[in-house]
């Protein structure tokens, strides 16, 4: 059965006086390799910029890049998209359960490939504890994959946090508790010290989500973050550690990257200013 979604995400900027912005990059087109069909995509800046183009950056984003041209004290983005959301098997064709993932990630690796994915931070002390948990069994094949996202997910407890930036793992940790970026950056680094390629990957979750017994659950209002694993013969491979699954049909990514900071669904530079930030996702 297919369900349609249509979603409306307003970002608007006031400053307490005009200012010169940069040319902006914003990230918020859904992904060509999103399973869900996309409709109606429509992007609506104002004011309305000098110049705007399209391109893909250097993950395969599609990317908007504008420049205002003039000074402005606001910015307003506006996204709109309809969804045709089908209840599909997430991966129907697993590879063979005995397929060793870690040593096929280090091959290649070597070649460089997915090197910009395997890149971790120091071991810090809660890090180094948790990641004891996992020495004895390395995650190498799939199940070990969903162990290690429900691990995160017991761990972590998800919290709305209205401030800027991501923590880090040793931060999430110590905690006990971070937004869905906090955890999917802490699952990605637990991946990664297994020696398994991970990324992070921002996007809309398009369902009304219910507290649990384990925790409160993402709002829709908010922009979402999970994790993506690279899996022989399958490809990029979603764990959502804020609900410890793998992601479905209501999971629509809009931007991947090796770290959060290429995520971000707006950057940009202006003069220095105080800014208020008015931000809304209607799901109908």
């Amino acid at each position: 059965m297919t369900t349609s979604k249509h979603l409306y995400h307003l970002t608007h900027y006031e400053y307490d006086r005009a200012v010169q912005l940069s040319p902006h990059v914003v990230r918020l087109k859904p992904s060509k390799d999103c399973r869900t069909p996309i409709t109606n995509y429509h992007l609506n800046i104002q004011p309305i910029p000098q110049s705007l183009h399209w391109l893909t950056d250097f993950y395969g984003n599609d990317v908007a890049q504008f420049d205002l041209g003039s000074k402005t004290e606001s910015l307003i983005v506006e996204v709109h998209f309809s969804a045709a959301i089908d209840q599909y098997q997430a991966h129907e064709n697993w590879p063979n359960p005995d397929l060793d993932i870690a040593s096929w990630h280090h091959w290649h690796a070597s070649a460089f490939n997915l090197s910009p994915y395997l890149g971790v931070e120091n071991v810090t002390p809660r890090l180094g504890e948790f990641l004891n948990q996992w020495q004895s069994q390395r995650a190498v094949y799939l199940e070990d994959l969903q162990e290690i996202n429900q691990g995160v997910y017991k761990a972590i407890r998800y919290v709305v946090r209205e401030e800027a930036g991501v923590q880090t793992p040793e931060q999430t940790l110590t905690e006990g508790s971070g937004s869905c970026r906090d955890s999917a950056w802490l699952l990605i680094h637990v991946l990664r010290h297994q020696g398994i390629a991970a990324r992070f990957v921002s996007g809309y979750l398009l369902e009304d989500t219910q507290a649990n017994e384990h925790q409160e659950m993402p709002r829709t209002n908010d922009l979402h973050a999970w994790c993506e694993v690279h899996i022989p013969e399958m490809g990029w491979v979603g764990l959502d550690p804020t609900s410890g699954q793998f992601t479905g049909a209501h999971h629509i990514p809009v931007a991947y990257a090796p770290e959060p900071m290429g995520a971000a669904p707006i950057f940009g530079y202006l003069d220095e200013c105080q800014a208020t930030l008015q931000h809304t996702i209607k799901l109908t």
